[in-house]
C-alpha cells in the first residue's frame, strides 16, 4: 500500500507513542493533499483517506469494509478499509487502523467539502463492533454479511466441534458439510425447512457425534 513508504519508516520508533504523524508524512501521494484525516492524541488511531477517496464514497451507496491483523503496521492492531462500489468498479477509498469512531472522522472532511456519505448498503464481516457503528451513523443502511466470512464462520464452528480432520479426511463429511453454505443465498422463509431436509442427509458419523 503506497502510505507505507511515508509512515512509521523511521528506525526510532518503538511505540505509536513515538510515531512522528505530522508535516508531509499526512499528505497524499503528490505531497499536496491532505491523506491522515483523524488521529487520536496519542497515534492509537489513525484515519487515511483522500479527496478523491471521500467524494467516491459520497457517490457510492454500496460500501464494502473488512479489517485485517496480517498487514497491520507495527504498533497498530488492525488496519480496516472502506471500499466504494462505483460505476462497475469496486475501489479502495480509506485506510483506518480501528473503526471505532471513524465513520464520525470520514464526516468530518466529507462536510467541510461539501460532500455527503449516504450509504444504502454496507458488507461487513458478522462482528458486531464492525456492524453497529455504520448502523449507528447510518440508521437506514442495510448490512450484508459476505460470503467468505459465513462461510469461515460455520468452518470454525465445525472445528471447535472436533471434525477437522474428518472434514479433510472423509469426503462424505467434506460434501455434506459444504451444503450448509448455501443457506446464504435461500431466503428466509424457507431456511427451517431446508436445514431439516439437510439434517435428514448427514453421515451416520455426524449424526451420532453431533
Amino acid at each position: 500500500m503506497q502510505f507505507k513508504r511515508y509512515f512509521f519508516h523511521s528506525s526510532k520508533i518503538t511505540s505509536s507513542l513515538t510515531t512522528v504523524v505530522e508535516g508531509k508524512n499526512t499528505k497524499f501521494i503528490n505531497e499536496i493533499d491532505n491523506f491522515l484525516i483523524y488521529k487520536t492524541k496519542r497515534n492509537k488511531k489513525l484515519v487515511f483517506c483522500s479527496k478523491i477517496g471521500l467524494e467516491i464514497l459520497s457517490k457510492s451507496t454500496e460500501w464494502h469494509a473488512d479489517g485485517t491483523f496480517h498487514v497491520a503496521t507495527k504498533y497498530y492492531h488492525q488496519l480496516y478499509i472502506i471500499q466504494a462500489w462505483f460505476k462497475g468498479r469496486m475501489i479502495l477509498c480509506t485506510f483506518i487502523t480501528d473503526y471505532e469512531d471513524v465513520l464520525k472522522a470520514l464526516k468530518r472532511p466529507s462536510n467541510k467539502n461539501n460532500l455527503i456519505l449516504n450509504p444504502q448498503k454496507v458488507m461487513t464481516d458478522l462482528e458486531l463492533a464492525a456492524i453497529n457503528p455504520f448502523k449507528k451513523q447510518f440508521p437506514s443502511i442495510l448490512n450484508k454479511s459476505c460470503f467468505f466470512h459465513f462461510a469461515q464462520a460455520l468452518f470454525k464452528k465445525f472445528v471447535k466441534l472436533g471434525f477437522k480432520n474428518d472434514y479433510g479426511n472423509n469426503k462424505e463429511v467434506n460434501m455434506w458439510f459444504r451444503r450448509l453454505f448455501c443457506f446464504s443465498v435461500i431466503p428466509i422463509t424457507n431456511i427451517s425447512d431446508q436445514f431439516e431436509l439437510i439434517m435428514k442427509t448427514q453421515p451416520i458419523f455426524l449424526e451420532e457425534n453431533l
